[in-house]
């Protein structure tokens, strides 16, 4: 957790946890040494995007809090986290620059989208998982959706990323945006 910032999801999970605490005792104002030795606080926290479900399912989190436990020791595992600014970014197999490069090689401008003259640059936002496959592509800047759906099929031919990594070098899922364009020449 610590290399990414604070997100309302923690600040909610640290919200739901007090709250347990209070309801069950252990956040009293001057509890016993007896009294917190005694006490031992597992729990396990799921949140659901209740706007759509079917994008961001159940996800469970769990925070151990016992009587050796600082607030700044508080640490919330996720296994189904997803970074935006992962400790060390995935890499395309290929480089970099091959990221870039390779949607405009295979891309086909549909040929009325070229007869209007209609241009722009596609963003996909993939996550590469911990394997380094990639998954669930959804666009972020949509230009038109013949031109989105060509996006699509090109991004779905990418290879394999070396996968992104926490402070700890652990495998870790993250977001990658790749640009598509459809730009015309300039004459």
């Amino acid at each position: 957790m610590s290399s990414k910032l604070f997100s309302f999801k923690a600040l909610t999970l640290f919200g739901l946890v007090m709250v347990l605490l209070l309801v069950n005792g252990l956040a009293q104002n001057n509890p016993s040494p007896a009294d917190m030795k005694e006490h031992k606080a597992d729990v396990t926290i799921q949140i659901t995007n209740t706007a759509d479900p079917t994008k961001n399912p159940v996800q469970a989190s769990k925070v151990s809090i016992n009587n050796e436990t600082k607030d700044a020791e508080v640490e919330i595992k996720d296994e189904n986290s997803i970074y935006f600014m992962p400790y060390q970014k995935p890499m395309y197999m290929d480089g970099t620059q091959a990221l870039y490069f390779f949607p405009s090689k295979i891309a086909r401008y549909p040929a009325d989208m070229l007869k209007e003259k209609v241009q722009g640059v596609v963003m996909i936002r993939i996550i590469v998982e911990k394997d380094g496959s990639i998954s669930n592509p959804e666009i972020i800047a949509s230009v038109h959706p013949k031109l989105d759906a060509e996006a699509m099929r090109v991004v779905s031919q990418l290879k394999n990323f070396y996968p992104g990594r926490n402070k700890d070098g652990e495998a870790v899922r993250c977001y990658v945006d790749v640009p598509v364009p459809f730009l015309l020449e300039r004459r």
